[in-house]
Order: C-alpha cells, then sequence, then structure tokens
C-alpha cells in the first residue's frame, strides 16, 4: 500500500480491473462518446476500448445474424421459428435463454 503522506495513511490501491469498471461506469452516466470521455480524463481509447470489451456483461455480447438466403419466419404467442433454405429450423420458444441462442447462431453461421 502507498501512504499518504499527508496524513501517513496507508491508501488502498484498486486493481486495474476495479479502476476500468468505475471510468466504464462514469462514461455511461456522462453520455459522452468514447472519444470525448477518453480525451477529457487523459485516457488512451483503445486501452479504453479494450477495457470495456474485457469486461463486458455476457449478456451483451448477444447479436443478431443477419439471414441471406430465402428463409420464413413465423411468430406466434409460442416464440419464434426460422427456416432457412430447408436446411435448418430454429424454433426459439418464449423465456429462451440469450446465451443458448448465441451459442446456437454461432454453430450455425459457421456451417
Amino acid at each position: 500500500m502507498e501512504a499518504n503522506q499527508e496524513t501517513n495513511i496507508p491508501k488502498p490501491q484498486i486493481s486495474k480491473s476495479e479502476y476500468w469498471q468505475q471510468h466504464i461506469k462514469d462514461w455511461k452516466k456522462s453520455g459522452q462518446a468514447r472519444t470525448a470521455y477518453c480525451s477529457q480524463n487523459n485516457l488512451r481509447l483503445t486501452t479504453f476500448d479494450y477495457w470495456r470489451k474485457k469486461l463486458r456483461d455476457p449478456t451483451d455480447q448477444i447479436k443478431l445474424v443477419q439471414v441471406s438466403a430465402p428463409g420464413r419466419l413465423s411468430l406466434d404467442s409460442s416464440g419464434v421459428r426460422l427456416i432457412v433454405d430447408q436446411h435448418y429450423l430454429i424454433e426459439v420458444e418464449n423465456g429462451f435463454c440469450p446465451s443458448t441462442l448465441s451459442q446456437l447462431v454461432k454453430v450455425v453461421k459457421a456451417l
């Protein structure tokens, strides 16, 4: 621990992760663009983006994939059914698990 010279009381050290979590939280509250926030706080944008990605909540990483092949999409009260090119059928029921769907999309995308 580093001692505060004025009071001689040990100053607590925070981890890099905690440091960047606080900056990311402050940036979100600020409503500023990343570039403006980083400039104002003397942070490198590339480092900020690295930690933002590293500390991202896994549920924020869900992305939609555009299906360019002809397909049919049907919606009803039980969920979603997607048929792609007569080869793939994806059914998602209400209350689905987002991480499971994300993994499924990655597998289908790799085919």
